[in-house]
């Protein structure tokens, strides 16, 4: 329904598919893996805590973390980093969401 999306309703009715923003198009262009890893980096407590949850050594997570920082323009791992990855994520759904993969989304090839 739509009531349960609260404020997220706003951003979802501004969001034009065919013109997504940047923060979006990024996204779109992460590899399944490299997918996987933001979103760890993004849900754990410390670099370590993700690393042991992705089976990687803490200091490869690490120099994975400052390249999507890099790719990204922004650090997902503070606070204002970890809402820009919420919202482009849910836009990013937004575009097809009855597809079980990673949307393909305009201006991405």
């Amino acid at each position: 329904m739509a009531t349960d999306l609260g404020a997220l309703l706003m951003l979802a009715r501004v969001h034009d598919p065919q013109a997504p923003h940047d923060d979006v198009r990024t996204l779109a262009r992460l590899d399944t893996r490299s997918a996987q890893v933001l979103q760890v980096l993004v849900e754990a407590d410390s670099i370590r805590a993700a690393a042991a949850q992705l089976g990687m050594h803490h200091s490869t997570l690490q120099a994975r973390h400052e390249a999507l920082s890099r790719e990204l323009g922004y650090d997902p791992r503070t606070a204002q980093g970890k809402v820009r990855y919420a919202a482009a994520e849910f836009l990013l759904r937004l575009t097809d969401p009855h597809d079980t993969g990673r949307p393909a989304c305009p201006g991405t090839t």
